[in-house]
């Protein structure tokens, strides 16, 4: 991280992306996140994105639960991968299921709008609620719209405020 942030160091990362090659080749599944991270956006690297799923998939595959998600965004938008929405799903309720706020939001997305898996309104409130409680804003901004409108929960618009307050603090 250090030559990423520049910490002692200039920014380089060029010699960032060397670093978490060699700790991801050995198996430093935190590096296979970095190493996908890097492929996924060119940084330090050409940008590949079958490499990036490469390595998302050794991160999740080692229980890294923050692979969870990165492995369902490719199969949610074909990133190196054909798009799979069913997978996708999957990879988002491990994530969820794992404790990971992002995987809690995305696997709501799902359950609202029916990707990969039935769609369960009042689900897809109760994942919303549990990502925004556990520090992901956009958690308590999409539930907010659900209270506002009665989408999945019964209609209360003072919560709404309070929870689209929450999420833009």
């Amino acid at each position: 991280d250090c030559y990423v942030f520049g910490k002692g160091t200039c920014i380089d990362m060029e010699e960032a992306f060397r670093y978490y090659m060699y700790a991801a080749d050995h198996g430093y599944v935190p590096a296979e996140l970095r190493v996908g991270r890097a492929y996924e956006l060119g940084q330090g690297t050409e940008k590949n994105v079958e490499e990036a799923f490469k390595w998302y998939r050794y991160a999740a595959l080692a229980e890294e639960p923050q692979g969870y998600v990165e492995l369902g965004m490719c199969y949610r938008f074909g990133k190196g991968v054909e798009e799979n929405p069913e997978i996708s799903a999957g990879w988002f309720k491990k994530a969820a299921l794992a404790g990971v706020p992002d995987g809690m939001l995305r696997y709501g997305v799902c359950l609202a709008l029916g990707y990969g898996v039935e769609k369960d309104l009042k689900a897809a409130a109760d994942m919303y609620q549990m990502a925004g409680d556990r520090g992901e804003a956009l958690g308590y901004v999409n539930l907010s719209t659900y209270y506002m409108s009665g989408i999945g929960v019964e209609q209360d618009e003072e919560k709404a405020v309070e929870l689209a307050r929450k999420g833009a603090a």
